[in-house]
């Protein structure tokens, strides 16, 4: 056999051999993707194999290209809380990190905090407005209390006959 032949063939099936451990999905994994650390509304942390914008779409915490969920505590520091996020006048709660709530302009409960309490829902109470000829007493936000006019018995409140005295 002739020398030339022998190292043509031997150089194709080298590159043979390195392109099909390139091309094996854990190989592709690493390139395309990483560990995204996603909690649940309980507030437990599970780790997914994602690209990042899978992992933005499950409202996880990217760790990076390469990363993996076998890495030991790779989701141990992944603190997070309730997110409440306003979108066409509905508001919903995201169980996600302060730092990805600030992206989505949420209003962060704060760490620990779980989506299962419902966070995210209006907190009122008692507003009362004086009239020209009687009070008028009303449950409401605090803003929208003072919209009105009105003075804001607290979060909570309940109108009664008492409250408040104007």
């Amino acid at each position: 056999m002739h020398r030339g032949s022998v190292l043509l063939r031997f150089l194709c099936c080298c590159a043979a051999l390195f392109a099909s451990f390139a091309l094996t999905p854990r190989a592709s994994a690493q390139i395309l993707g990483g560990a995204c650390c996603v909690a649940d509304p309980n507030g437990t942390v599970t780790c997914h194999q994602t690209t990042p914008e899978q992992c933005s779409t499950l409202h996880g915490a990217y760790r990076g290209n390469g990363t993996s969920c076998n890495t030991p505590g790779i989701c141990a520091n992944s603190v997070g809380g309730a997110c409440c996020v306003a979108s066409g006048g509905v508001i919903t709660c995201v169980q996600t990190t302060q730092a990805d709530c600030a992206a989505r302009n949420g209003t962060y409960r704060g760490d620990g905090t779980s989506c299962a309490s419902n966070p995210c829902t209006p907190q009122t109470g008692a507003c009362c407005v004086r009239g020209d000829v009687h009070n008028v007493c009303f449950q409401a936000t605090q803003a929208d209390c003072a919209a009105q006019n009105g003075t804001f018995g607290g979060v909570g409140t309940q109108c009664t006959p008492t409250f408040p005295a104007i």
